[in-house]
């Protein structure tokens, strides 16, 4: 691309999606060009906000105000057209259209931050009833709250113990909700947490008055007239609850790729250290993407807020005169529940046979690391976080 050439000429850049990779990619556009065209399309209703305080919305810790990314005068004063609730049907990449519609948009640069969207067990899709929910937007936020406020549910169920799932436990918890938590698997947070870790958040979740049903699946959700009754599980058992969250992980927004030129790793977009995808005008960023670890190099699914944030800049940067290369993922994942903050880096699920150090273990906290040959490949802070810096610039420095 010949980047100087780009600021010679009126640009048309359309951004798809609108969560924290779009948003970093169009301020910072904007920051040093505010000539070219900028046009965006989201299929939420709502103005962007972030996602990472959902729960605390949930809660009431944190209002409309406090989750906005931008004021919605900001797309006004810097000449940006933002379409909500409009969903893009159809990417031609040869032709560098879009189609949303019945209307086609034509584009220079096309930025993608398309994310993901709730996975659905399949034998729960067709499900319709008051009181069924998933967790994943600001409008199953505001749903979910007008539930509770008027039909005052008696009980609830989650099913997914991973992230997610554990902040909508925890979120109903602090609304004095009775709450079961359903996992299909041995143990909670599969995938982000080794199983002895993941033991010890059981004890912090169950010290909370949270059921926890482990190794059973959700076949149905049962209701009458319309309204949640309770679930079924593979076992024929029923737990009873007027309410029910699926928070059983999620699922790429890969479709709209099909019939494109764009390379995808298992459904994911396969980017440059620019950002770009294997079609150089169109780039992309946040959890569609796959990106090399910092560490490893090796491709890793991109899911957390800051990535995502660094990413839609460095994108942006890609069609300035001064580009900033992405350094790779760090990996850090950290949330909030029970009381207690989460944090953890690296491989810290138990997939490879590294040495697990629990240095800190009390009824309120864990700490531990993982490492290998006397060098951290990642760890888990829980409660105390006190040595957060201190280990992410030693996992950094290996």
């Amino acid at each position: 691309m010949n980047v100087k050439s780009y600021y010679t000429m009126n640009k048309s850049i359309i951004v798809v999606g609108l969560s924290a990779a779009s948003m970093a990619f169009i301020t910072k556009m904007r920051s040093f060009d505010q000539s070219s065209s900028i046009i965006a399309f989201s299929a939420e209703k709502d103005f962007p906000y972030n996602r990472c305080f959902l729960a605390d919305f949930l809660t009431g810790k944190s209002d409309l105000s406090n989750i906005e990314l931008k004021p919605q005068d900001f797309f006004e004063k810097n000449n940006i057209v933002v379409h909500l609730n409009s969903r893009v049907d159809r990417i031609d990449s040869k032709q560098q259209q879009i189609f949303v519609g019945h209307k086609s948009y034509n584009y220079d640069n096309l930025f993608l931050g398309i994310g993901t969207r709730p996975l659905i067990p399949e034998s729960l899709k067709n499900c319709k009833a008051d009181g069924l929910f998933t967790f994943h937007t600001l409008q199953d936020m505001q749903s979910i709250l007008k539930f509770i406020k008027n039909r005052q549910p008696r009980a609830a169920v989650v099913i997914g113990a991973g992230l997610n799932g554990i902040e909508a436990a925890s979120s109903l918890y602090s609304q004095g909700i009775p709450v079961a938590l359903i996992e299909a698997q041995d143990s909670i947070l599969p995938g982000q947490i080794d199983q002895k870790s993941g033991y010890w958040v059981e004890n912090i979740v169950r010290r909370h008055g949270v059921m926890i049903i482990k190794n059973h699946k959700v076949i149905e959700v049962c209701h009458k007239n319309g309204l949640v009754h309770g679930v079924r599980l593979e076992t024929h058992s029923k737990v009873r609850c007027d309410m029910v969250i699926i928070a059983a992980g999620s699922q790429l927004n890969s479709e709209l790729l099909d019939h494109t030129d764009i390379q995808l790793q298992n459904g994911s977009i396969i980017v440059n250290e620019n950002m770009q995808t294997s079609v150089p005008n169109i780039l992309a960023g946040g959890d569609i993407c796959v990106v090399p670890d910092i560490i490893s190099k090796q491709l890793t699914r991109s899911t957390t807020w800051p990535d995502a944030m660094l990413q839609g800049l460095c994108a942006a940067t890609t069609l300035s005169l001064n580009p900033r290369k992405y350094p790779g993922l760090i990996g850090l994942r950290n949330s909030h529940f029970f009381g207690k903050d989460f944090y953890a880096c690296g491989v810290t699920n138990g997939q490879f046979d590294y040495l697990r150090q629990a240095c800190l273990q009390t009824d309120d906290a864990l700490n531990v690391l993982f490492t290998q040959n006397e060098i951290l490949k990642g760890f888990i802070l829980i409660g105390d976080i006190s040595s957060l810096s201190e280990l992410k610039n030693i996992y950094l420095s290996k």
